[in-house]
C-alpha cells in the first residue's frame, strides 16, 4: 500500500511513496507520489481522480520538453471531470530547475529526449500509475505531447507494449 507519511521532495525513494506537492505548483485536489526510476533517481506523478468508486480507466499524461507544469495538471483535471483517473508524469529533470513555470522534477532522470534511456523511465511511470490508481493495463492509455509522445511510441516499439497512445505533435 501507499505510505501515509509524506517525504520531502528532495529525497530519492526506494519504493512507491506518497510525497508532498513539489515546488512551483498551485494545483489543488492532486495526490503526489514518487516511484524508483533508473539511475538511482525517481519519477514523480500527480494523480487527479475521477469521482465515484474505481478503479477508473486511466490516462497517463507525458509532457513534452516544456516539462511538467500546472497546464498539464489542469488537463488532468479535465480528464478526471470526464470519468478518467488522470496521472501527469514528471519523467525528466529539466536542465533549468530555477525556471518558475515548471514543477520541480529535479529527482527524475536527466533529460535525454526520445531515447532508449527514456524507455526505462516510462516503465517506471507506468508502474507508478498502476500502483497509484489500481488500474490494470487493459484500461490504461498514454497521452504524450511532443517528446512525451515520441517516448511513448519508442517505448511501444522497444517493449512490444500494446497500451493505446495518443501522440500530439510527437517527435
Amino acid at each position: 500500500g501507499v505510505q501515509t507519511c509524506a517525504l520531502p521532495i528532495s529525497l530519492p525513494v526506494t519504493s512507491f511513496t506518497a510525497i508532498d506537492p513539489p515546488a512551483r505548483t498551485t494545483a489543488t485536489g492532486v495526490s503526489w507520489y514518487a516511484y524508483p526510476a533508473p539511475g538511482n533517481r525517481d519519477v514523480r506523478i500527480a494523480v487527479v481522480r475521477a469521482t465515484g468508486s474505481g478503479p477508473h480507466p486511466t490516462v497517463l499524461i507525458l509532457p513534452g520538453s516544456d516539462g511538467l507544469h500546472d497546464d498539464y495538471l489542469r488537463l488532468a483535471r479535465s480528464y478526471a471531470d470526464r470519468g478518467f483517473d488522470a496521472v501527469a508524469g514528471c519523467w525528466f529533470a529539466f536542465p533549468d530547475p530555477a525556471d518558475r513555470l515548471r514543477i520541480d522534477c529535479s529527482t527524475a532522470p536527466g533529460f535525454t529526449g526520445v531515447s532508449e534511456a527514456a524507455v526505462g523511465t516510462l516503465d517506471a511511470l507506468i508502474a507508478a500509475t498502476q500502483q497509484a490508481t489500481g488500474v490494470n493495463r487493459a484500461h490504461l492509455a498514454i497521452v504524450g505531447y511532443s517528446r512525451g509522445g515520441g517516448v511513448a511510441l519508442l517505448h511501444a516499439a522497444r517493449t512490444g507494449s500494446t497500451l493505446p497512445i495518443v501522440d500530439i505533435a510527437g517527435m
